[in-house]
């Protein structure tokens, strides 16, 4: 069942849809390193006992049609700059409409990226404001980079925020947290009506996972 992700805006979502089609345009990945050791995962002193969620942040005047009007669209450059982070086996695309079958699986709706977990494939559409496809980007690595993680771990990490499971729960689902939280962490801009959580208990959850260095900020907008 695929599942809906955060709005880039009102009428545009991040979302997954199941695709059967290979990628037809790879971004390039180096090659595939060792897998770090794994850390306990402990939600930082600080928060324990409590799920912290606090609002979104939301950039006033940001139209993500913007990067078509100006020019060149972002998207292939973002990609190629986030191609080392993407984990092994999986593609980012940037593409001008998503597939037909994931347009159906997500409803309908004006989506801005999408990630199928099972093909292992990212697919972004071109032509928006900059700051929007890097948002896009890194909240659909962020969904490719849980799925390295044991079952065990995302289920920690669901127990940390309240949950009892890792995917359910639409935009308050522990998957969409951490995903959009991840978003925050650098510094990028995300949407006003997600629940997001600090980056202590981002960046314990990617240590739990194998991450040896946190996430870079790159944008301009707080963290926390």
């Amino acid at each position: 069942m695929p599942h809906l992700g955060p709005h880039l805006r009102p009428d545009r979502t991040r979302c997954a849809s199941p695709s059967p089609h290979p990628s037809p345009h790879p971004t390039p990945r180096p090659t595939p390193r060792p897998t770090p050791r794994r850390v306990p995962f402990a939600v930082p002193a600080l928060f324990a006992g409590a799920v912290l969620l606090v609002a979104g942040t939301h950039v006033a005047g940001a139209d993500p049609g913007d990067g078509a009007r100006n020019g060149a669209s972002p998207c292939p450059e973002l990609a190629r700059r986030y191609a080392p982070e993407i984990p092994a086996g999986w593609t980012l695309e940037c593409l001008s409409a998503l597939p037909p079958e994931w347009s159906q699986a997500s409803g309908g709706g004006d989506v801005a990226s999408a990630t199928d977990r099972r093909a292992r494939r990212i697919v972004v559409l071109d032509g928006q404001d900059p700051e929007y496809t890097e948002a896009s980007i890194a909240h659909e690595i962020a969904h490719a980079e849980a799925t390295t993680w044991p079952s065990e771990l995302r289920a920690d990490v669901a127990t940390a925020l309240g949950s009892r499971t890792w995917a359910e729960g639409g935009q308050a689902s522990p998957m969409e947290v951490f995903a959009e939280s991840a978003v925050r962490c650098r510094g990028l801009p995300t949407h006003a009506t997600f629940p997001l959580v600090p980056c202590e208990i981002v960046e314990a959850a990617r240590r739990a996972g194998g991450a040896t260095a946190p996430l870079p900020v790159t944008g301009t907008h707080p963290t926390s």
